[in-house]
């Protein structure tokens, strides 16, 4: 229960998703150049450029140069019954300005087919928000019988390592809350899963904030949920290989999609930043302010010391904290008393 109110004190404090031989996570080969004409959206810190079936790549900007962060992917994709969509052949790309209670921005209007399931994507990328794209994206069916749609994936990419030795080549930021309380900044491993489900994942533990973010020496990518209420998403991360990671924003809910009908998947983001997964954070904080979210001012005594029982565990006895109260009354003069005792040295600045 810690963990999960934990969770929301972030959220609150931040407010102050063609069929192909190839898996969505996996990446395609490599490419070295885009043709002129291959669909691109850009701002002076962030670039997301489209291949002829649809799949992207994430190019970051700053201090003139550019950082392609990953091979093309299949970013957007549907998961269904009887067979899933990960190519999308590209039928028709548009360009226009935008204005709207975000501000004025660029906006990308893709369209694409794969079977009987055509796709329509759209991409903006704000003046006021330069390193973030919010995609909205919506799938419909253009045949003759109903399909089955169990999944949809948002913002699937693939993260290189950089190039040379390095001990850790990424860190993540985490946001699922689990029983066994992993913690929410970790260095990636080799191996290493993490669903991030934004649920109840035991019977006090879920909720979150609904972005993950994943980081090397150089920079960083996040993405995540815009939406003005919480959904019941997942945010995975991987690292399936010494070399690569993987993050994305999925959705599962099995539902039928009758001849003519289509579907949107929830409106999500990709981010890019240099240092650690905070700036991600803070424009994630800017952007839901724009959507009438306002943080309210703290009083005094949300700053005040604090003490924890969680120590005790679920089955205690109300005298075993007051048997403790006495030592409240006598805190130590500096550094932090908890689960794992005082901090050799004290507190560490920050």
């Amino acid at each position: 229960m810690t963990k999960a109110l934990f969770s929301l004190f972030i959220l609150a404090g931040l407010l102050v998703v063609g069929e192909s031989i190839a898996r969505p996570e996996r990446a395609a080969p490599p490419s070295t150049s885009v043709a002129a004409d291959l669909p691109r959206i850009q701002s002076p810190n962030l670039r997301i450029e489209f291949d002829n079936n649809m799949r992207s790549r994430v190019i970051a900007r700053s201090n003139g140069k550019e950082v392609p962060l990953g091979a093309f992917s299949a970013s957007e994709t549907v998961e269904g019954n009887e067979r899933s969509w990960y190519d999308f052949a590209l039928t028709s790309q548009s360009h226009e300005r935008v204005t709207d209670n975000f501000g004025g921005g660029e906006k990308l209007t893709l369209t694409g087919t794969s079977g009987v399931l055509r796709k329509n994507l759209s991409v903006i990328i704000y003046d006021e928000f330069p390193n973030l794209a919010v995609f909205d994206v919506s799938y419909a069916n253009i045949g003759k019988s109903q399909l089955k749609i169990l999944e949809w994936s948002n913002n699937a990419y693939t993260i290189d390592a950089q190039h040379g030795p390095t001990q850790v080549p990424f860190w993540s930021f985490q946001t699922g809350s689990y029983e066994r309380r992993p913690n929410w900044l970790v260095p990636l491993r080799t191996g290493f899963s993490q669903q991030n489900y934004l649920g109840m994942n035991a019977g006090d533990y879920g909720g979150g904030t609904p972005i993950v973010d994943v980081w090397r020496r150089d920079v960083g990518i996040g993405a995540g949920l815009v939406e003005p209420r919480p959904r019941l998403i997942s945010l995975p991360v991987s690292m399936p290989n010494a070399r690569q990671a993987r993050v994305s924003v999925r959705y599962r809910r099995d539902q039928s999609l009758q001849p003519g009908e289509s579907f949107h998947t929830f409106r999500t983001f990709v981010a890019v930043h240099e240092g650690d997964y905070f700036q991600t954070l803070l424009t994630y904080r800017q952007f839901m302010m724009k959507q009438g979210f306002q943080m309210a001012k703290a009083p005094e005594s949300a700053f005040g010391a604090i003490w924890c029982a969680w120590g005790y565990g679920r089955n205690f006895k109300p005298q075993q904290v007051y048997d403790t109260l006495p030592k409240v009354r006598h805190p130590p003069r500096s550094g932090w008393l908890g689960e794992w005792g005082r901090l050799k040295g004290g507190c560490p600045v920050g």
